[in-house]
């Protein structure tokens, strides 16, 4: 007598079907700057970049099957690429050079993804006025004329004075402009106050220099007297200012006034979700 097969439920999961999946990013508030050039300016560049390409030759590794017959002294070998006194290639360069000051300008490459990756080099080129400027096809360029394929170029100071001059002129057009500051703005306050302790401090040390005779320490003259008389209630609001030392006391006025919650921008939420309809490779769908 046989025994009784099982019927098989059909798979209500397709394996070759991905799901709709949303997730919430946090996105920065402010524009993200991105000095792209015109075609009438990258052409401009490109003819003075060319000018001092170098003869790059053109290297052919032989085959394992053929290096392995010959003996090591016999192998060829590659003389190491010529470089240009003045040019600065890679990121990590270039940052050392902005950092050091020894930086007139940057070239970044327009079409690198993500842009987050020399987002970096942008702004401490903006925070240190440095021209900067983003070129399409910067790799290309740069592999084709230097034999070096990289995504951001720098100039040295005084070196290449043509090229950092027209990457000045055409970074004035994309500079961005600074907002004026508050005239509430804490910045401004500090600046008062520390001028004002300025002049307390050194009115106390004039005062100090003139009476060379001023002995620091009290004693007593009476047994039935005291030497340490406290101050007036008039007299501690004066001492309350922190005169002569390491502080900054800031007005009442500021503290009512709730405005620096307003100079902060909130960040922003997005929400983003993949294409389930996307071609997968074959060796996922046969997994």
């Amino acid at each position: 007598m046989e025994a009784a097969k099982l019927k098989k439920k059909k798979g209500t999961l397709n394996k070759g079907k991905l799901k709709k999946t949303i997730k919430n990013i946090i996105c920065r508030p402010d524009p993200v700057f991105w000095p792209t050039v015109t075609d009438a300016e990258e052409n401009l560049l490109t003819s003075v970049l060319i000018k001092y390409r170098i003869n790059i030759p053109d290297l052919k590794k032989p085959h394992w099957n053929q290096l392995k017959l010959m003996p090591k002294n016999e192998r060829p070998k590659f003389k190491p690429i010529q470089k240009i006194e003045g040019f600065l290639f890679g990121m990590s360069v270039c940052r050392d050079a902005i950092e050091n000051n020894d930086c007139s300008a940057i070239l970044v490459e327009a079409l690198v993804e993500p842009r987050i990756i020399v987002q970096s080099i942008i702004e401490a080129c903006t925070f240190s006025d440095i021209p900067v400027i983003c070129l399409k096809n910067l790799k290309i360029l740069t592999k084709n004329n230097f034999g070096i394929q990289t995504s951001c170029l720098g100039i040295k100071k005084e070196c290449l004075l043509e090229i950092s001059k027209i990457v000045k002129e055409i970074y004035q057009k994309y500079k961005p402009k600074l907002k004026q500051l508050p005239k509430n703005n804490s910045e401004s306050v500090s600046l008062v106050s520390k001028q004002s302790l300025q002049k307390e401090d050194s009115q106390t040390v004039m005062d100090i220099a003139n009476e060379p005779s001023r002995n620091p320490y009290l004693f007593r003259t009476n047994k039935k007297t005291r030497v340490f008389v406290p101050l007036d209630n008039t007299v501690s609001e004066k001492s309350s200012k922190f005169v002569g030392q390491h502080f900054i006391k800031l007005p009442a006025e500021q503290n009512e006034n709730k405005v620096d919650s307003k100079n902060y921008m909130q960040m922003i939420l997005k929400k983003i979700s993949n294409n389930p309809n996307r071609k997968r490779k074959v060796n996922e769908l046969l997994e």
